[in-house]
């Protein structure tokens, strides 16, 4: 089989007749125009209109009234949208302009489905393996010894790609340069199934494996449109989908691919049963948003890890109404056998305030109602400490909760080295959560 390696499109134009119908008046309109897609998320579509802009119709379509359904009729296909967002008339120049939410785009000739292809954006992640297992792959960008992410999905197989041969080619070194804020980096091919695991292939990429690849690389990672093509590569349809995301944020890498940690954490987390839904995701980009240092103040990295632990403590049940906030934690933590609350209980430096777990409970209920008052409680670099901590708690309560056992990087301070989810135990020493060389109580 021959490898089509120009098959990737970084732009995608749709060009033809282009008709927007309103509800309200009953009206369409149409006349020639183009739609552009950028895989940074980015689009564009306008075209002439047939009819007078300055009338009556015209100043309604301005932003007023919803527009019910949009198409672009080309030469080789269909773009239909019923998700528009808005639209916009420029009268003098008879254009109307339009942003939707989604699109999908069907050529005319039908083919039948093979694989899915979805471009990754911002994603920073590395290629531990040769592309050499998926020789006979038509979606390949690059020689079959160059290097790849391979991963199954509910037995499907799947690996992510570089968009560039070069690791620090133009599209990530521009990003990581602070250049550029988004842009694709990399694509997923994986076998299709119209249904994975009761769940519509589209959500299980973009509430399941983007939100666990951006957790452990540390950053938002979003697509710009998921496409379905057949065993030759040929197109069988396009979805695009609205950027909603934010830009690049350098956060906290929890999990390397060179073990094969990568590959484990998205097998243990096709196993959670949420996986693939909507509030699930929020959950783990909640957490990827904890390491997110340079737009984050200190007091929002606690509120993410606050919220967090809050949300997991009250769907494991370790949080009924009327307990408090730390206890909740304490009981959720010993649920897997984190023993974060029995090191931190024989040491002195919170005594001040009545122990560790109650700093917890009083920094936790500052941050989210009163974060003027932090610097009463405790002084900055004790805070710092403090955060961290719940920051890296957070992590491992999140890896622990779908099931996954094996190295992440810790968000501590005191912590250098890769180590398993479970490396907190009874005698683990506070300094190496960051703290100082504690005092031990006398009994």
């Amino acid at each position: 089989m021959s490898r089509r390696s120009s098959w990737y499109q970084p732009a995608i134009t749709y060009e033809g007749v282009v008709t927007a119908e309103f509800g309200a008046p009953d009206q369409s309109i149409s006349g020639p125009g183009i739609a552009t897609f950028l895989d940074d998320g980015s689009q564009e579509l306008s075209f002439q209109s047939e009819i007078d802009l300055s009338s009556r119709l015209g100043k309604l379509i301005n932003g007023l009234t919803k527009c019910t359904a949009l198409r672009v009729e080309t030469h080789n296909g269909t773009l239909v949208s019923h998700d528009v967002n808005w639209a916009r008339v420029e009268v003098l120049s008879k254009t109307v302009s339009f942003n939707f939410k989604s699109a999908t785009f069907v050529p005319i000739e039908t083919r039948k489905p093979r694989y899915f292809v979805v471009p990754l954006i911002n994603y920073m992640g590395g290629y531990p393996d040769r592309l050499e297992q998926f020789k006979s792959n038509p979606l390949l960008l690059h020689p079959a010894n160059a290097f790849c992410m391979p991963f199954e999905l509910y037995g499907l197989s799947a690996f992510i790609q570089p968009l560039e041969y070069k690791l620090g080619a133009s599209r990530r070194e521009s990003i990581e340069k602070g250049n550029s804020r988004r842009d694709a980096t990399a694509v997923i091919v994986c076998e299709h199934a119209d249904i994975i695991n009761n769940v519509s292939a589209f959500d299980v990429f973009q509430f399941g494996v983007l939100p666990v690849l951006g957790l452990a690389t540390g950053t938002a990672i979003h697509v710009p449109w998921v496409e379905i093509r057949d065993h030759a590569g040929e197109l069988v349809r396009r979805e695009h989908v609205l950027w909603n995301g934010p830009d690049y944020q350098k956060g906290h890498r929890a999990i390397y691919e060179s073990n094969g940690s990568l590959s484990e954490l998205l097998r243990c987390a096709q196993g959670w049963n949420d996986f693939g839904k909507r509030d699930w995701a929020l959950i783990l980009r909640q957490t990827t948003q904890i390491g997110w240092t340079g737009v984050n103040s200190w007091e929002q990295m606690c509120q993410h890890a606050c919220i967090v632990i809050d949300v997991l403590a009250t769907q494991s049940g370790a949080k009924p109404k009327g307990v408090k906030y730390s206890d909740a934690m304490k009981s959720l933590l010993a649920k897997f056998q984190l023993h974060d609350f029995d090191v931190m209980g024989k040491y002195e430096e919170f005594d001040s305030l009545e122990g560790w777990s109650e700093a917890v409970r009083k920094l936790r209920n500052m941050v989210m109602h009163d974060a003027k008052q932090i610097d009463l409680l405790m002084d900055e670099a004790q805070m710092i400490r403090l955060i961290r901590h719940l920051h890296d708690i957070a992590l491992r309560l999140v890896l622990c909760s779908f099931g996954y056992k094996g190295l992440y990087a810790p968000a501590v301070l005191g912590q250098l080295d890769l180590v398993r989810v479970d490396w907190v135990t009874d005698s683990t020493l506070p300094q190496e959560f960051g703290y100082p060389k504690p005092q031990i109580r006398k009994r």
